[in-house]
């Protein structure tokens, strides 16, 4: 792995309208993502972790174009050169998204019923400016189908034919045809039984390895995260809380929602991280004035009310947002 960056995330920002509807009213409004800022190099796996509902997906969105961001900027590097996806044209996303794949997390809905594996694989290829022909192009479908672990058989078989773990590896399969350099991966084991996640894993793992990819993971699961990737940032409630290499973020964690986050996922212990009641007495934070975590925080400081605790370096690769980090 280099530390040549691939993709620079310089605080971006997103928020919805809380109600939805052609004639809802505007101006009351649910923030999404809130100055998020990290860099994934080449050939680095950069996990997003955190609960539902806490930002990680619809960075991912932002990523590819699928939402507008309100601010900030998306650089993606190419070469010598570098250009926000933000400002992009058509013709220039649309390029950026053949080097760029995102793999959804329900492959049942990502994947559509009605066609044959080899339409799902083939349909967006052909539209592409590497198409190289239906034969050859069919050649590559049975390649990549083999080097995701099924049989160049599948291609005449349809998605309800398959397994959850099968149908994820042809949603794979469909992300590799292009050759990209950068796999978005979202919840992509989530939805499987453990055993089968750990096919997934390892086959993310070998084909990282072979294909030199850089891949954002986005998971709820801490552990999974650190096993898997070589950083992860910790979000809650659309801001980054912790940053570290994986490897050193599994053995101490600063952050406080860091440790809630490990803590819920301890055999024989129901989650807390889920629906933790908030502190007794504790005001709802203010996103632009107060730490996000104020509310649900065990060490909370009167500090913690008034400012905003910025994502600071601390040593070792490691970037947090607490007050009481260096204590």
């Amino acid at each position: 792995m280099t530390t040549a960056p691939l993709l620079e995330i310089r605080d971006l920002r997103k928020r919805f309208n809380a109600e939805a509807g052609f004639f809802a009213p505007l101006g009351n409004f649910v923030t999404a993502v809130n100055g998020v800022s990290f860099t994934l190099n080449r050939g680095e796996t950069y996990a997003l972790v955190g609960e539902s509902g806490c930002g990680k997906t619809t960075t991912a969105r932002l990523i590819m174009g699928m939402e507008r961001a309100d601010g900030g900027a998306i650089i993606f590097h190419d070469g010598e050169t570098a250009r926000d996806i933000r400002a992009m044209d058509r013709r220039s996303l649309r390029a950026f998204r053949e080097r760029a794949k995102y793999i959804f997390q329900d492959p049942a809905r990502s994947l559509n019923p009605r066609l044959r594996v080899r339409d799902i694989l083939l349909s967006g290829y052909r539209w592409s400016a590497k198409w190289p022909g239906r034969e050859a192009a069919l050649a590559e479908a049975r390649g990549i189908l083999e080097e995701t672990g099924l049989q160049p058989g599948d291609l005449d078989r349809r998605p309800q034919d398959f397994s959850g773990g099968q149908r994820q590896r042809i949603a794979i399969a469909r992300a590799l045809l292009m050759q990209p350099e950068l796999l978005l991966c979202d919840e992509v084991v989530s939805a499987l039984d453990v055993s089968i996640q750990g096919q997934i894993l390892n086959l993310l793992l070998d084909l990282r390895k072979n294909r030199a990819l850089s891949m954002i993971f986005i998971t709820h699961d801490l552990k999974i995260a650190c096993f898997f990737c070589d950083r992860v940032g910790v979000m809650y409630r659309g801001e980054l809380m912790e940053e570290a290499p994986a490897r050193d973020l599994h053995e101490r964690f600063l952050h406080p929602y860091t440790k809630l986050l490990f803590d819920s996922v301890k055999p024989g212990e129901q989650s807390r991280a889920s629906a933790p009641p908030p502190r007794a007495g504790a005001p709802p934070p203010d996103p632009a004035s107060s730490c996000a975590f104020l509310a649900r925080c065990p060490n909370a400081a009167e500090r913690c009310a008034r400012e905003k605790p910025p994502l600071l370096p601390q040593g070792e690769g490691r970037r947090v947002a607490c007050f009481g980090a260096g204590n």
